[in-house]
C-alpha cells in the first residue's frame, strides 16, 4: 500500500514538473551566446566613421605647435596624358616650424571611392616637397610619392593609406603656407560618373609609431587655465575632443565637380588668412552646438590660430 502511495506521489510530482516546463517560454530553454561587439572588415568598410585603434591616443597640441590648422581639400578633376580621370586633392597647412613629432598622414577612403582608385598607378599619391605661399598647381610640384598600406589594427579602419611627411619632405618652417597636391588616378575606364553619392576622404596626422593622433589646439581645457590660453597642460578629466578636431575631411562631389582642374589657378592670393579648419561641440546645458572655426594668419605676432565661435 505504501509502495503504491509513493509511486502516485512520484507520478504527481513528475506531471506537475511537466506542466510547469510546458508553461515556460521556448526562449528560456534556448542556448545563450555572448554578443559579438567586434566589427568585421566588410562591415567597417561600409562605415564613414573612423574609430581609433587600441594603439591610438589623442594628443591635443599646444598653441605653440608648429603645424597649424591642417586640412584636406577637394580641388577638382582632370584627364591625364593617358586619358585617365584624376581626382586632385590638396593637403593644406600653416607651418611655422617643422615639427619633429608628426610624421605620418593617414587617409581613409569611403569604400566605393577606394575601389575606383588605381593605387598601383605611379601617378596616384602625394607630391613631394613644399612650395611656400603657392598653390597645388605650382610647377615645382613634380614628383609623386605613392601611397603605402597601413593595417586596420594600427589605423583603426580598413581602406586606409599612408604618406610619410618626413620622407616626402612635406614639412618646413619660417611661416610657410602650404597647399601640397594629392592625385588619385582612377582605374581604366572609370570616371566621376561612376561615383556613388558623394564619397568622403578623411585624414589624420600621427607620430612615427601611430601612438599619438594630432588634435587641434583649443579643443581641450586645462583645469589650471580656465581661460584656455594654453593647451599644453590639458586636464585629461576635462578633455573635450570632437571627432572633427582630429579627423579632417573632404568629399568628392559627383556633380558640379570642377571637371577641369587645370583652369584652377586664379585663387585669391589672400595670405593674411590662409589655412583653416572647423570643429563642433554640443553644449548639453544650453542645448545648442558650438561651431569653432580656426584660421591661421600670416603674421605670427598677430595671433596665428585665430578662433571664432558660432552658436547653432
Amino acid at each position: 500500500m505504501q509502495t503504491k502511495r509513493k509511486i502516485r506521489r512520484i507520478l504527481s510530482s513528475f506531471l506537475a514538473l511537466v506542466l510547469v516546463i510546458g508553461m515556460l517560454p521556448i526562449r528560456s530553454l534556448a542556448e545563450t551566446t555572448k554578443a559579438d561587439w567586434t566589427i568585421d572588415e566588410q562591415s567597417e568598410a561600409e562605415m564613414s566613421y573612423w574609430r581609433l585603434s587600441n594603439k591610438n591616443e589623442l594628443t591635443v597640441v599646444a598653441n605653440a605647435e608648429g603645424i597649424k590648422t591642417p586640412s584636406i581639400n577637394y580641388i577638382g578633376t582632370y584627364v591625364n596624358d593617358e586619358g585617365r580621370t584624376v581626382i586632385r586633392l590638396s593637403y593644406r597647412a600653416f607651418q611655422n616650424l617643422a615639427s619633429g613629432v608628426w610624421q605620418k598622414a593617414l587617409f581613409k577612403f569611403d569604400s566605393d571611392l577606394f575601389d575606383l582608385i588605381d593605387f598601383k598607378h605611379r601617378g596616384t599619391g602625394m607630391y613631394k616637397g613644399t612650395v611656400n605661399a603657392r598653390w597645388h598647381d605650382h610647377a615645382n610640384y613634380n614628383e609623386i610619392s605613392t601611397f603605402t598600406d597601413v593595417v586596420s589594427s594600427t589605423s583603426g579602419a580598413v581602406n586606409v593609406k599612408e604618406q610619410n611627411l618626413d620622407n616626402n619632405k612635406n614639412k618646413t618652417g619660417a611661416n610657410a603656407r602650404l597647399e601640397i597636391p594629392i592625385d588619385l588616378v582612377l582605374k581604366e575606364g572609370m570616371t566621376v560618373e561612376n561615383l556613388v553619392g558623394q564619397p568622403h576622404i578623411q585624414m589624420r596626422i600621427t607620430n612615427k609609431d601611430y601612438s599619438q593622433v594630432f588634435c587641434v589646439a583649443g579643443t581641450g581645457k586645462a583645469s589650471s587655465d580656465p581661460t584656455n590660453n594654453d593647451d599644453s597642460a590639458v586636464d585629461p578629466d576635462s578633455l573635450i575632443t570632437p571627432y572633427n578636431s582630429y579627423t579632417f575631411m573632404t568629399y568628392v562631389p559627383s556633380k558640379n565637380n570642377n571637371a577641369d582642374v587645370n583652369t584652377v589657378s586664379d585663387y585669391n592670393m589672400d595670405y593674411q588668412f590662409y589655412s583653416a579648419n572647423s570643429y563642433a561641440k554640443y553644449n548639453e546645458e544650453g542645448g545648442y552646438i558650438d561651431v569653432f572655426h580656426k584660421q591661421s594668419k600670416m603674421n605670427s605676432a598677430d595671433n596665428i590660430g585665430w578662433l571664432s565661435l558660432i552658436h547653432i
